[in-house]
């Protein structure tokens, strides 16, 4: 399942890391230092999580299908 939707489940898993930080810190927790810092990893995780899923989701110069043939544009 992960292979077929990588950027739904990096999606889901920062949604939730950043939920459970303002949570956290709306409980006090987490004091406001500790969630800012949270907030830099988390962000920093997003950055990394759109590095590993560009190639992924993104076509590059030379498509192809998931049987290895290369896409090409149908002449109209």
């Amino acid at each position: 399942m992960f292979k077929l939707q990588p950027v739904a489940w990096f999606t889901g898993l920062v949604t939730t890391l950043v939920a459970v930080d303002g949570a956290a810190e709306a409980a006090h927790v987490l004091s406001p230092t500790v969630a800012a810092w949270a907030g830099i990893g988390i962000a920093g995780l997003t950055a990394l999580l759109g590095f590993i899923t560009h190639g992924v989701v993104t076509p590059v110069a030379a498509p192809k299908d998931s049987s290895g043939r290369p896409l090409v544009p149908l002449n109209r």
